[in-house]
């Protein structure tokens, strides 16, 4: 709430008791048209406050860009909690981290125009529903584009919280924009593309070359629908799908068009320790039974730009160990224990032999290793993920890394 509102604000509530008292004190002094004048002059003033603070209100949500990153640092409690939240339009979406814990937590939800959030607090799928499992619920409202408060309560049993937040990044977090481009056709067919671009003034060189990455990834993809693989700018990227919608749509009836979504998002998965993780999105839709969707991760140095790959992480020969460490937590999250051969299950690793694989998130607390739709099992088993933590593979970790020195926060 602007300074200017709290003082009219203030203001009222001293005339309002200032009148009030004198009608009690001199009350069979004062008539009653004049009471009934006063009482109106009340609720004016009344009314005006809480224009005043509703137009504030307005005011302040419309400053929330539609779009944005925000890495928010404060309090749930009394613990010291960090979550990194990203807004599409209405929808929200991120990872908390508390200080004093290995892992992290999901988080998705909603704003409304006044700056109103509801998060879901989620933990992997529900197996009864197939639907994320909720746990708990952050609700609050950004008092400024900056600031956000509200509280937290978990979904079954009566743990309760307070939390209050400011955007802040500090030394090794690094400022990020979010931008939005998208086309639709005949309300029929929608493309969308959100990006995000750092803007770090600390790290003009690196900064510069992580944004030619994710543009260079946009103007070069590969689509699996069309023929083209190489774009002018994003415009071409985008108009490329519309195009080929409206070539489809002259072959077909008009009342038979179908619908045709693709969703290409470029986001933060983490930020911290010089650590940037991008999370490429795709989900594509352009008839046939089901939607296509495939997520790959790349890390990043922030200080200096370049991609990091397995080998900038562990040890010489690591592979063996590793997929040795990670195997167990693979058959463990899907039931695997008992299972000889991966193959019985239609699995579908090289030579029958588990590998973690190149598709991977550094995270706090360890490695989010990613296996996409059709890459190991046929697509009616999904998508597979297991989380290694570091304490399992602190002594594959290369000395003087990166990931040394964000494991080394944590323990």
């Amino acid at each position: 709430m602007s300074r200017l509102v709290q003082l009219i604000s203030i203001f009222f509530k001293i005339l309002s008791t200032f009148i009030l008292v004198m009608m009690q004190t001199f009350s069979s002094f004062v008539s009653l048209p004049l009471r009934i004048a006063l009482i109106l002059c009340l609720s004016c003033g009344f009314l005006t406050s809480l224009r005043a603070q509703g137009e504030s209100l307005k005011a302040e949500s419309a400053s929330i860009p539609k779009y944005f990153y925000k890495k928010l640092i404060g309090n749930l409690g009394q613990d010291k909690i960090e979550i990194d939240l990203l807004r599409m339009g209405s929808n929200l979406q991120g990872h908390f981290y508390f200080h004093n814990k290995e892992t992290k937590g999901t988080i998705e939800g909603t704003i409304d125009d006044k700056g109103r959030i509801s998060l879901n607090e989620i933990t992997g799928i529900d197996p009864e529903t197939g639907e994320p499992k909720v746990i708990g619920v952050f609700e609050g409202r950004f008092a400024t584009p900056t600031e956000i408060a509200g509280s937290w309560h978990a979904l079954e049993g009566n743990d309760y919280n307070t939390f209050k937040l400011e955007e802040s990044y500090p030394n090794a977090a690094h400022k990020f924009w979010m931008i939005h481009e998208g086309r639709s056709y005949s309300g029929t067919a929608e493309v969308e593309l959100v990006y995000v671009v750092m803007g770090d003034e600390q790290n003009v060189k690196a900064a510069r070359q992580i944004n030619q990455y994710i543009n260079s990834h946009i103007l070069n993809y590969d689509h699996p629908k069309s023929d083209k693989s190489k774009f002018g700018d994003h415009a071409e990227f985008l108009d490329d799908f519309v195009n080929r919608y409206k070539a489809m749509a002259a072959k077909t009836s008009a009342d038979a068009l179908p619908i045709w979504e693709n969703k290409h998002h470029i986001i933060l998965d983490y930020n911290n320790h010089d650590i940037v993780v991008l999370e490429f999105v795709e989900n594509i839709f352009e008839g046939g039974i089901r939607p296509e969707k495939k997520i790959h991760y790349v890390n990043f140095d922030a200080k200096t730009g370049n991609p990091l790959v397995l080998e900038d992480i562990f040890v010489s020969n690591f592979e063996n160990k590793l997929n040795q460490i990670a195997e167990p937590i693979f058959r463990k999250r899907y039931g695997f224990e008992n299972i000889k051969n991966f193959s019985e299950e239609g699995i579908m690793f090289p030579d029958n032999k588990f590998s973690a694989g190149k598709n991977f998130a550094l995270s706090k607390g360890g490695i989010l290793f990613r296996y996409n739709a059709e890459e190991i099992a046929p697509h009616a088993l999904g998508e597979f993920e297991i989380f290694v933590p570091f304490s399992q593979i602190k002594d594959l970790i290369k000395k003087g890394s990166l990931a040394e020195v964000m494991m080394n926060s944590y323990y």
